[in-house]
């Protein structure tokens, strides 16, 4: 007999209240951005999880936060991804901070204004992540510092003992900046030009 032909269920309803982000967010040392222009065109890791963290403008206090990932787009050598605010979030106007692992804290250039059924493009050309802080625990928390550079010469191809490398599982990955697979010369230069910026912006308490 004739196999049955599957039958596609319901197109789900898009939420007319819902606030949605058209976020495209640069990464020092993989694509373009304005500190650095010419890094890996073909990253290993297409796809990260960022923290986006959303701050009332006006009383200064977060009210809601989501981990959403977003995807490399090789022609616009960005990260880009189309989301939903938390359901709960508020109309009205707000900080927006974004945190990832081995980058610095960075909060999308000026106030955004959310409401319901509205698109808000997070497009600004200086909205990136600064790479290099291969640590981020204790006192290198959001700075790159000496650390970060022992870490990443000890991950290194040039690094003569592993020992320091060794310590946390994640150190490889993180000192790999332009996600290449392979910590060498270019990873060093990156960092060499990301030390300049030692702290993120700041989110309040």
């Amino acid at each position: 007999s004739p196999s049955p032909t599957p039958t596609e269920g319901p197109t789900p309803t898009p939420d007319p209240d819902a606030k949605i982000l058209n976020i495209k967010i640069g990464i020092d040392a993989i694509g373009t951005t304005p500190r650095i222009p010419v890094g890996n065109k073909n990253p290993r890791n297409v796809n990260r999880t960022l923290n986006i963290k959303y701050f009332d403008a006006v009383k200064n206090s977060q009210t809601g936060s989501a981990e959403e990932t977003v995807t490399y787009n090789p022609d616009s050598q960005q990260f880009e991804a189309i989301t939903e605010t938390p359901n709960l979030l508020p109309d009205g106007i707000y900080n927006i901070f974004v945190t990832a692992p081995s980058f610095l804290s960075r909060q999308y250039p000026g106030s955004v204004t959310l409401t319901k059924g509205s698109t808000v493009n997070l497009t600004s050309k200086n909205f990136y992540l600064i790479t290099g802080n291969v640590t981020n625990e204790n006192e290198s928390e959001d700075k790159i510092d000496l650390a970060d550079y022992h870490v990443l010469l000890s991950c290194s191809i040039y690094g003569r003992e592993k020992d320091t490398c060794n310590k946390n599982s994640s150190y490889m990955s993180n000192s790999d900046l332009d996600d290449d697979a392979i910590v060498n010369e270019n990873d060093l230069t990156y960092w060499l030009k990301e030390v300049a910026n030692q702290e993120g912006d700041i989110i309040p308490e």
